[in-house]
């Protein structure tokens, strides 16, 4: 499962310094998250993430680990959409909802 998650940054080197932390964190401590990557436009004005898992049951283990920064995640940028996609279970769904997911089904393609 993975999605994309985007809107306007509030503070761009506040939301820098937790992309850091929080890389680093999740790349040591979760091996069933797959991708982990922050994005942030040229004037820091718009950001982007996309986070890739190996399932539902691995984002959840993460939802769990980063809950005690969301406070600094949430002053650091407003949440304007987020896009949840691929095979995504009944609590998944539940916590993405809590954000507003839209979510898509893969109609053709693939990935190496």
């Amino acid at each position: 499962m993975a999605y994309t998650l985007r809107g306007p940054v509030k503070d761009a080197d506040a939301f820098k310094q937790l992309a850091a932390e929080l890389g680093a964190k999740v790349e040591a401590d979760e091996p069933g998250t797959e991708a982990y990557q922050w994005f942030l436009t040229e004037d820091g004005g718009y950001a982007m993430l996309y986070e890739q898992y190996e399932s539902s049951e691995a984002f959840l283990t993460h939802l769990g680990n980063v809950t005690p920064v969301m406070d600094r995640f949430m002053a650091a940028m407003d949440i304007e959409a987020v896009l949840a996609f691929g095979d995504i279970n009944d609590a998944a769904r539940g916590a993405l909802d809590s954000f507003g997911a839209t979510y898509a089904d893969m109609v053709g393609g693939f990935m190496r």
